[in-house]
């Protein structure tokens, strides 16, 4: 929310700014002074206040979520599935609202993840509208890309986006995420599942999906999962969604924020949501268990799984729980490629600049939040 522009273009109020013009009416050719010869305080914008008052909003809000235990319990979607029309067009316009920061941010990971950065086969779990799912097809040059998601709604509007961009290698169908049956084990070099592991009530189908995401994806793949995260108390979030939510409330999104409201509340804590990483994979070595570490920022510490033969860690996939420091808008689930270690194979964006997928008047933003990821 910015201040009422009561200022002119020189930073004075228009009833009692000094003007100084010379013999001809010119403007000065020095600076304007006052009649001790002093500067004038020239004052900032309303768009300088409007930005110190933001900082200072969540300055707060990271002494308040760090300062005491977890107290806000979960509290179900009242609605999984997003069908309305409202929803979905709302939904659509994401890429001009500040979820385009998570967006960038995990696509940034996985291209930093794999150990080819370009190219293969991708499965999309959740597309959604498929922002997420375009953004990847076309900044990791993937061969194919298939996206699926319960809402029939939701698929068509991809479909429409895929088909407005050109994008022949990508399709999104109508699909039960909970049903992977049908892809074969090793199908897949990358698959994805991004903020909807919130929707579900249990977070043994969240786990249950994640287990069949590592089956269907090669060994030399990458899985990545990323989502919300609950906040410590209902005040905490309630001020969150205020601050964060005021970008959508500005583009008239009224029903984005009405949902983003009550996935603040579904999310699972980061605690949790360490449970959906297998604690065996299918293709490991019997008796083998998967290695995770868990990074927070730039500290990262092995939990568990460090007790195997080295053969087999060998080719093992190693899990990575990343959350961001002081106030985590986001956490993410990265399976790397068996005997990988570590998430930053190399530097550097997959998109040219002049192509950064997070608009102009959020860059400040996003800057921060790779800040307090990596």
């Amino acid at each position: 929310m910015t201040e009422p522009n009561t200022l002119s273009s020189t930073g004075f109020s228009p009833s009692t700014a000094p003007v100084a013009v010379g013999p001809a009416g010119d403007p000065p050719s020095r600076p304007n002074t006052s009649a001790r010869g002093e500067r004038p305080n020239v004052l900032p914008s309303p768009g300088v206040f409007a930005m110190i008052r933001k900082l200072a909003s969540f300055v707060s809000l990271v002494v308040a979520q760090n300062v005491g235990r977890q107290v806000l319990k979960r509290t179900p979607e009242p609605q999984a599935v997003t069908d309305e029309q409202a929803n979905v067009l709302a939904y659509d316009q994401v890429m001009t609202t500040g979820l385009a920061i998570p967006y960038a941010i995990g696509l940034e990971t996985i291209y930093r993840a794999r150990q080819q950065p370009f190219g293969g086969r991708a499965l999309d779990l959740a597309c959604g509208p498929g922002h997420f799912s375009l953004l990847m097809a076309r900044h990791l040059r993937l061969d194919h890309l298939l996206g699926l998601d319960l809402s029939r709604p939701m698929v068509e509007t991809a479909s429409k986006n895929a088909n407005q961009l050109a994008m022949a290698a990508v399709r999104f169908e109508v699909g039960d995420i909970t049903r992977l049956e049908r892809f074969e084990d090793a199908s897949f070099d990358l698959t994805t599942f991004c903020d909807a592991a919130h929707h579900f009530d249990s977070l043994g189908t969240v786990e249950s999906i994640v287990a069949e995401m590592d089956r269907i994806t090669r060994p030399e793949g990458l899985v990545f999962v990323m989502d919300l995260v609950r906040l410590r108390t209902k005040a905490i979030t309630e001020r969150y969604v205020r601050l964060v939510g005021a970008d959508y409330h500005a583009r008239g999104l009224g029903a984005f924020y009405e949902d983003f409201y009550h996935s603040m509340f579904a999310a699972w804590t980061a605690h949790e949501f360490r449970r959906v990483i297998p604690g065996r994979s299918r293709r490991m070595a019997d008796g083998d268990e998967s290695s995770i570490a868990s990074i927070s920022g730039m500290d990262s510490g092995l939990a568990r799984g460090e007790h195997g033969n080295n053969s087999a860690r060998a080719i093992a996939r190693r899990w990575y729980h990343v959350v961001p420091k002081g106030l985590p808008a986001l956490q993410m689930v990265v399976g790397v490629p068996f005997g990988q270690r570590g998430l930053r194979l190399r530097r550097g964006f997959p998109w040219p600049e002049s192509d950064c997928p997070v608009p102009a008047h959020l860059r400040t933003d996003w800057s921060a939040l790779r800040l307090s990821t990596w």
